[in-house]
């Protein structure tokens, strides 16, 4: 009786010993999927901004030019709803590898479209129709 529990006892921490060594190995793997993916960085975050100037362009033409051109404000729901266009635009512009080596370098993907949303913002608020339209109405505000 005695040896079947020692035969249990051992059996189970060969089972054990088991899983720890795959999960060792999960985390190498993980680990060296990583490096490889910094040791890409430069090269992913050209992809990424070419591919998020390519959408804001074509996210301007459709969504934006025409508020710019007739000088009104798009209203915060349908930008905040261009913004999301425009990160879903950029991720199936760089096709699914490039994006999954993204969110791995950012961390998730909730991260990853909040730095598209900044850079999306941004390249809005320079936008030269913009700038001339929202002095004209700052200045007519002020007559």
């Amino acid at each position: 009786m005695i040896e079947i529990y020692i035969l249990i006892i051992i059996f189970l921490c060969l089972i054990f010993l088991f899983y720890e060594n795959i999960k060792t190995k999960k985390l190498i793997i993980q680990n060296k999927i990583s490096f490889e993916i910094i040791n890409q960085f430069d090269k992913l975050i050209a992809i990424l901004h070419y591919n998020m100037n390519k959408a804001y362009d074509i996210i301007y033409k459709e969504n934006i030019f025409i508020y710019s051109l007739e000088a009104v404000k798009i209203s915060d729901i349908q930008f905040q709803q261009t913004g999301k266009d425009f990160c879903k635009l950029v991720l199936k512009l760089c096709g699914p590898n490039i994006k999954d080596n993204l969110i791995l370098l950012f961390g998730n993907e909730e991260t990853l479209f909040f730095n598209m949303l900044e850079f999306f913002n941004k390249k809005y608020e320079e936008d030269e129709i913009y700038k001339t339209t929202t002095n004209n109405l700052s200045q007519e505000e002020k007559i």
